[in-house]
């Protein structure tokens, strides 16, 4: 296990006294929990806001709400632990498909500005060349 905090140090094999104070300090915007290197399985929260990802699935869920920050504490050293408890400690909202869709959608925006951006090159010079 790796945790890694928005200010700070990551640690890697955290005991609970670590979770405990990086989901505590204030100044981390987030805190996540990987499970593996790739970064694949992890748990994490911002502002209360919980998500974990089941790695080989690559399904992600979210806590419904923001959850005080002894709950938050208490479903991350639960899941450092190997415990399940955190999969049933809240009532998980699967939210992949509107995370690949996300992903999705922003590269066919690029996409379309390329495409765009494209055309009007391409009508500058055939207008630049019409008037020779």
């Amino acid at each position: 296990m790796r945790l890694e905090p928005a200010e700070g140090e990551p640690v890697d094999n955290p005991n609970d006294a670590d979770i405990a104070a990086a989901v505590s300090d204030e100044r981390n915007e987030f805190v996540i929990l990987s499970a593996d290197e790739e970064g694949e399985t992890f748990i994490q929260t911002s502002g209360g806001l919980v998500e974990y990802r089941a790695g080989q699935t690559r399904q992600l869920f979210r806590s419904p709400d923001n959850l005080p920050a002894d709950q938050v504490i208490a479903l991350m050293q639960a899941y450092n632990r190997g415990e399940q408890s955190y999969k049933s400690a809240v009532q998980w909202q699967d939210v992949s498909a509107e995370s690949q869709s996300g992903a999705g959608a922003g590269v066919k925006r690029s996409v379309a500005v390329v495409i765009l951006l494209l055309i009007v090159v391409a009508l500058v010079v055939w207008l630049a060349n019409l008037g020779k």
